[in-house]
Protein backbone atom coordinates (compact mmCIF):
# COMPACT_ATOMS: atom_id res chain seq x y z
CA UNK A 1 0.00 0.00 0.00
CA UNK A 2 1.82 3.48 -1.17
CA UNK A 3 2.51 5.90 1.99
CA UNK A 4 0.32 8.78 3.16
CA UNK A 5 2.88 10.87 1.12
CA UNK A 6 2.36 9.68 -2.02
CA UNK A 7 -1.39 10.59 -2.12
CA UNK A 8 -2.18 13.41 -5.32
CA UNK A 9 -4.33 15.34 -2.69
CA UNK A 10 -5.77 17.96 -5.49
CA UNK A 11 -6.84 15.00 -7.80
CA UNK A 12 -8.10 13.11 -5.35
CA UNK A 13 -10.13 16.42 -3.78
CA UNK A 14 -11.16 17.02 -7.60
CA UNK A 15 -12.76 13.57 -8.08
CA UNK A 16 -14.55 13.76 -4.85
CA UNK A 17 -15.62 17.37 -5.89
CA UNK A 18 -16.67 16.15 -9.00
CA UNK A 19 -18.58 12.99 -7.54
CA UNK A 20 -20.02 15.22 -4.68
CA UNK A 21 -21.47 17.82 -7.78
CA UNK A 22 -23.00 14.61 -9.75
CA UNK A 23 -24.35 13.21 -6.73
CA UNK A 24 -26.14 16.59 -5.78
CA UNK A 25 -27.55 16.23 -9.09
CA UNK A 26 -29.07 12.82 -8.79
CA UNK A 27 -30.33 13.74 -5.40
CA UNK A 28 -32.13 16.83 -6.25
CA UNK A 29 -33.91 15.06 -9.33
CA UNK A 30 -34.90 12.53 -6.14
CA UNK A 31 -35.94 15.53 -4.26
CA UNK A 32 -37.77 17.07 -6.82
CA UNK A 33 -39.83 13.74 -7.52
CA UNK A 34 -40.87 13.43 -3.96
CA UNK A 35 -38.69 10.23 -3.29
CA UNK A 36 -36.24 11.85 -0.87
CA UNK A 37 -36.37 15.56 1.33
CA UNK A 38 -33.33 17.40 1.13
CA UNK A 39 -32.91 20.94 2.52
CA UNK A 40 -32.38 22.98 -0.98
CA UNK A 41 -29.19 24.88 0.97
CA UNK A 42 -27.77 21.59 1.93
CA UNK A 43 -28.09 20.19 -1.86
CA UNK A 44 -26.25 23.79 -3.04
CA UNK A 45 -23.57 22.95 -0.02
CA UNK A 46 -23.10 19.31 -0.36
CA UNK A 47 -20.60 19.56 -3.13
CA UNK A 48 -18.45 21.38 -1.05
CA UNK A 49 -19.36 19.54 2.07
CA UNK A 50 -18.88 16.23 0.33
CA UNK A 51 -15.05 17.19 0.08
CA UNK A 52 -14.30 17.49 4.18
CA UNK A 53 -17.51 16.02 5.08
CA UNK A 54 -16.84 12.75 2.79
CA UNK A 55 -12.49 12.85 3.46
CA UNK A 56 -12.61 12.91 7.06
CA UNK A 57 -15.57 10.94 8.08
CA UNK A 58 -13.00 8.32 5.77
CA UNK A 59 -10.06 8.78 7.97
CA UNK A 60 -11.97 8.65 11.14
CA UNK A 61 -13.87 5.37 10.25
CA UNK A 62 -10.17 3.54 8.62
CA UNK A 63 -8.60 4.99 11.66
CA UNK A 64 -11.35 3.02 14.06
CA UNK A 65 -11.70 -0.03 11.72
CA UNK A 66 -7.56 -0.10 12.39
CA UNK A 67 -7.58 0.12 16.24
CA UNK A 68 -11.06 -2.60 15.83
CA UNK A 69 -9.09 -4.95 14.27
CA UNK A 70 -6.32 -4.94 16.54
CA UNK A 71 -8.30 -6.72 19.21
CA UNK A 72 -11.08 -4.73 20.20
CA UNK A 73 -14.28 -6.71 19.71
CA UNK A 74 -17.61 -4.23 20.21
CA UNK A 75 -20.22 -5.49 17.28
CA UNK A 76 -22.22 -2.01 18.01
CA UNK A 77 -19.39 0.32 17.21
CA UNK A 78 -18.48 -1.99 14.60
CA UNK A 79 -21.98 -2.41 13.31
CA UNK A 80 -22.26 1.94 13.71
CA UNK A 81 -18.85 1.95 10.98
CA UNK A 82 -20.73 -0.03 8.73
CA UNK A 83 -23.67 1.92 8.71
CA UNK A 84 -21.85 5.33 8.51
CA UNK A 85 -19.35 3.87 5.75
CA UNK A 86 -22.59 2.44 3.93
CA UNK A 87 -24.17 5.90 4.12
CA UNK A 88 -21.17 8.03 2.88
CA UNK A 89 -21.44 5.28 0.12
CA UNK A 90 -24.70 5.71 -1.31
CA UNK A 91 -24.70 10.13 -0.99
CA UNK A 92 -21.42 10.13 -3.40
CA UNK A 93 -21.68 7.36 -5.29
CA UNK A 94 -24.83 7.75 -6.45
CA UNK A 95 -23.62 10.32 -8.81
CA UNK A 96 -20.85 7.85 -10.25
CA UNK A 97 -22.48 7.41 -13.89
CA UNK A 98 -22.36 11.07 -14.32
CA UNK A 99 -18.75 11.61 -13.29
CA UNK A 100 -17.91 8.27 -15.64
CA UNK A 101 -19.32 9.48 -18.73
CA UNK A 102 -17.39 12.88 -17.70
CA UNK A 103 -14.12 10.70 -17.16
CA UNK A 104 -14.82 9.30 -20.63
CA UNK A 105 -15.47 12.55 -22.17
CA UNK A 106 -12.56 14.46 -20.76
CA UNK A 107 -10.05 12.00 -19.13
CA UNK A 108 -7.56 15.13 -18.39
CA UNK A 109 -10.08 16.88 -16.11
CA UNK A 110 -10.18 14.69 -13.47
CA UNK A 111 -6.60 12.97 -13.76
CA UNK A 112 -8.14 9.48 -12.57
CA UNK A 113 -7.57 5.99 -14.27
CA UNK A 114 -9.48 3.05 -14.70
CA UNK A 115 -12.66 4.96 -12.82
CA UNK A 116 -15.79 2.53 -12.94
CA UNK A 117 -19.40 3.23 -13.71
CA UNK A 118 -20.26 2.33 -10.28
CA UNK A 119 -17.75 2.93 -7.40
CA UNK A 120 -19.40 1.96 -4.33
CA UNK A 121 -17.26 3.79 -1.59
CA UNK A 122 -17.29 7.10 0.15
CA UNK A 123 -13.37 8.31 -1.24
CA UNK A 124 -11.44 7.63 -4.26
CA UNK A 125 -7.48 8.41 -3.32
CA UNK A 126 -5.58 9.11 -6.04
CA UNK A 127 -2.05 8.14 -5.69
CA UNK A 128 1.04 10.20 -7.57
CA UNK A 129 2.30 8.81 -10.47
CA UNK A 130 6.19 7.34 -9.77
CA UNK A 131 8.60 9.40 -11.77
CA UNK A 132 11.08 6.94 -13.48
Amino acid sequence: MPSFSQIDWLSTFKVTFARGLASTVVLAIATAAGYLKFERELLYAWPFLAVFVVTIAHFITKGVGYVLSIGINDALLKLTIATALFFFSLLIACGDPIVYIVNRLAPRLLNITNFKLFNFVPLLIVYKQPSF
